[in-house]
């Protein structure tokens, strides 16, 4: 088999342009348009996750002030029963 023929059947030309046929075409715009819905979903998913983290990292932080306040509120009780 010649370069040319194997070209042909890969579906190159000489000059490095792509041949295919609508239907291969839009097969790979269909794959195309669903690698990227998913990318935007994947990149959505994220987005969300990270504010889910940002608002569970507050209430951490509010629950160690609240537990802080709790401990100098008992101490303050001590004191005066003394």
């Amino acid at each position: 088999m010649c370069a040319e023929q194997v070209g042909d059947v890969l579906g190159y030309e000489s000059k490095g342009v792509v041949r295919m046929s609508s239907k291969q075409l839009n097969s790979l715009e269909a794959a195309l348009a669903g690698a990227l819905r998913r990318e935007k979903m994947g990149e959505t998913s994220i987005k969300k996750l990270e504010a889910e983290i940002d608002q569970l990292n507050r209430l951490v932080f509010f629950f160690h002030q609240r537990e802080e306040y709790t401990v100098c509120s008992k101490m303050i009780l001590r004191f005066r029963e003394d």
